[in-house]
């Protein structure tokens, strides 16, 4: 019997292999340092290996924001927390591929989303409910166990990932990825080049931003609670906008046409939290954070004018 078929037993072994990691193994690690730097096939699989970690984190995020809006407390107090986790987790792809060994410690980046993720883990064992959460999160301890047994040495084969992130076909091409089509725009009159890099890099900057002000309100909730449940439901609400137009400059082609309704109404609400949060001078906390994120979506409004 093949026990690789039964996810479930595939998960408690991937669970018990990173329990007995610890978070600082550089006595064992030989790759992805200035001295050792990635190379040829072993920088591919690690490349490979940071786009499926980063995948799978955004669907242990989607998954966790459906298990809220089916009235799960737990989910929705976790959601701050995988969302933090998976800006980590695509800062360390982006950093993967456009790797500089003497600028990319890859055993410390992966340590720290190995120590991260196992905090997390504890919390949703803990809490049995969230199904579909724990399962996408199997799938981002399995790939940062690859991760580390890679850079200690050892082969380790790249799973196959859903390829919702616009460089699937970069990332796991070596690896018999499928032709998704046309370049993001080349062929539908979307940003292409320049405007198109820029963009993506905006809708992460606005993802992060919104995150960070939302899980700052939320901690700060106590407060003001007179005000607090009505500006949290509406930052939760923009903090899903942001994190599915950024799923969707990844995914698919930024046609300016079909943005611009989007972030134009993602400005005019954002706009108006500004204007309610200082008005009613409530969590001033997030007001700097909150600033730069309007700031982001105009220049994205600009980019797609």
């Amino acid at each position: 019997m093949n026990v690789l078929t039964f996810p479930a037993v595939r998960r408690l072994a991937v669970a018990a292999a990173l329990a007995a990691l610890a978070p600082a193994a550089h006595a064992q690690t030989t790759y992805g340092t200035y001295e050792q730097p990635l190379e040829g096939r072993r920088y591919e699989t690690m490349r490979a290996l940071a786009y499926y970690v980063d995948d799978s984190a955004q669907n242990a995020v989607a998954a966790a924001r459906e298990d809220a809006r089916h009235g799960s407390t737990a989910a929705r107090r976790l959601v701050p927390t995988l969302r933090a986790f998976a800006s980590q987790a695509a800062d360390f792809h982006d950093r993967l591929d456009n790797y500089d060994a003497s600028a990319t410690d890859a055993p410390d980046d992966v340590n720290a989303l190995i120590a991260r993720a196992r905090r997390i883990n504890l919390r949703l064992r803990a809490t049995r409910a969230l199904g579909s959460t724990a399962e996408s999160w199997a799938d981002v301890m399995d790939g940062l166990d690859r991760m580390n047994r890679l850079l200690a040495g050892q082969d380790v084969e790249v799973p196959p990932a859903a390829g919702d992130l616009g460089d699937y076909d970069r990332d796991y091409g070596p690896f018999g990825g499928r032709d998704r089509g046309p370049v993001l725009g080349a062929a539908t009159g979307g940003l292409t080049g320049a405007p198109l890099e820029e963009f993506h890099q905006l809708a992460h900057a606005l993802d992060t931003a919104v995150s960070r002000a939302h899980q700052m309100a939320w901690q700060h909730r106590q407060e003001y609670p007179g005000a607090s449940d009505n500006v949290l439901g509406v930052l939760g609400r923009l903090d899903d906008k942001a994190a599915d137009l950024h799923r969707r400059a990844d995914a698919g082609t930024v046609d300016p046409g079909e943005v611009r309704p989007i972030v134009n109404q993602l400005l005019a609400d954002a706009q108006q939290v500004d204007r309610t949060l200082r008005s009613e001078h409530v969590f001033p906390q997030v007001w700097d954070e909150w600033a730069r994120a309007v700031d982001v979506i105009n220049r994205m409004a600009a980019l797609v004018r």
